[in-house]
């Protein structure tokens, strides 16, 4: 199962928390969640639930290792789909 943890970062740390540490109480904090790609059993609190499958980018977030530094986010649009 170890192996299956390491493509699913949150769910790796939750688990790494969990089995070293004695914790009262365990919950999530995000900017941007997409639920039908979550499926974590910890309370999670966020600003902006995505409905859809959007790829963003900016403000740390990478796409093809590029993008990363602008100082906003923005989804990232495929011209051939406009």
């Amino acid at each position: 199962m170890r192996s299956l943890l390491v493509w699913f970062p949150m769910v790796y740390c939750l688990q790494q928390i969990s089995d070293n540490y004695h914790v009262n109480s365990l919950s999530i904090a995000t900017l941007f969640v997409k639920p039908s790609r979550v499926d974590i059993a910890v309370p999670q609190y966020f600003a902006y639930e995505m409905k859809n499958d959007d790829l963003l980018v900016g403000y740390g977030l990478p796409w093809q290792n590029k993008l990363r530094n602008v100082p906003y986010v923005s989804k990232l649009v495929n011209e051939n789909e406009k």
